[in-house]
């Protein structure tokens, strides 16, 4: 029973940061989403790219990247909510999942908090780096599946980017 317990947390741990890998964080969404029926609110995608993260591992080292992906995943699990979720989606990028979320002001308030836990000059090995994340959120309190919402959040996200490298975008329907 240990082994397959201990086998099931690699399975779905990202070995650098602790958070889910991207399949698990994917497989929490989707549960969350089938949960849902009768459940207060949304739910929240938080989709997060740190800014600069290439130039840090070509100037600093991938030592150096390493520390800023580790510190990232730990703000993001000490900013969240209990409830709520952390998956590292593949290289700089993160997901944070947050069910029960009561209108998309509230979701966007989430990502803002977020955004500020990623905001900081971080010491690494040779120098200062600046800590910055661009961030997208979708909310819905509809049926959407999670690629669906993770499409949007990650839309939100780009928006964001193009707006300027600090933003925060959430995700508007032109429907």
């Amino acid at each position: 029973v240990e082994r397959r317990r201990q086998l099931e947390l690699r399975a779905n741990t990202d070995e650098l940061t602790s958070c889910f890998n991207r399949s698990a964080i994917l497989k929490v969404l989707s549960t969350t989403l089938a949960r849902r029926e009768g459940a207060p609110g949304g739910t929240a995608v938080i989709f997060i790219d740190l800014c600069g993260f290439k130039i840090v591992n070509d100037v600093f080292g991938h030592a150096a990247g390493d520390r800023i992906l580790e510190l990232a995943a730990n703000r993001l699990k000490e900013t969240i909510r209990e409830g709520d979720r952390v998956g590292r989606f593949g290289g700089d990028e993160f997901l944070v999942v947050c069910p029960g979320v009561d209108g998309a002001l509230f979701a966007l308030e989430l990502a803002q908090r977020v955004r500020d836990a990623l905001t900081d000059r971080v010491d690494v090995k040779s120098g200062n780096v600046e800590l910055r994340a661009s961030v997208g959120v979708a909310w819905s309190a509809q049926d959407l599946d999670a690629d669906a919402l993770v499409a949007q959040a990650d839309e939100a996200m780009y928006e964001a980017k193009r707006s300027g490298s600090t933003s925060v975008t959430l995700f508007a329907s032109t429907q």
